[in-house]
């Protein structure tokens, strides 16, 4: 990708809507992440124009499940996957303003949608980095391409 945001500007990124809304901060983890690995749940936004910028953001259950509860302010036991669901849509929403805003873009946000368990983010068109981040035992991976 063509953009000159490092990973740990990204991560201060997610971080900035994190901890606002669920008291997490996260950090970049030094180990890789796989594109192959399947993904519990992943959140996808289109930001508009030309190249096309894609933001995802993507979770196992466990830390769907933790995100859930602090957005909902109940248990992790009581997050349904319509709630993990509402729980990415909203994080890759505010993430994908946080940056288009940072590369100072003047560009539509998409709607989210939401993959479903085992569905691979399609990293097969354009230029994709990844960055995997965690927070105690929670992990998100912000998926960034550029498309187009």
């Amino acid at each position: 990708m063509k953009t000159q945001l490092t990973d740990e500007t990204l991560a201060k990124l997610v971080t900035h809507v994190t901890q606002t809304m669920l008291g997490m901060a996260f950090r970049v983890e030094q180990k890789g992440h796989k594109d192959s690995e399947p993904l519990m749940r992943a959140a996808v936004l289109d930001v508009a124009g030309i190249p096309g910028i894609v933001v995802a953001l993507s979770s196992s259950e466990e830390s769907c499940a933790a995100i859930g509860a602090a957005m909902f302010m109940t248990t992790p036991e009581k997050v349904d996957h319509t709630m993990m669901n509402d729980s990415l849509s909203e994080l890759v929403n505010m993430t994908a303003g946080q940056i288009k805003n940072a590369l100072s873009m003047d560009r539509t946000l998409g709607l989210p949608r939401v993959l479903s368990a085992g569905t691979k983010i399609d990293t097969e068109k354009g230029s994709w980095r990844t960055v995997r981040m965690t927070s105690g035992r929670n992990e998100l991976v912000l998926w960034l391409g550029e498309t187009q």
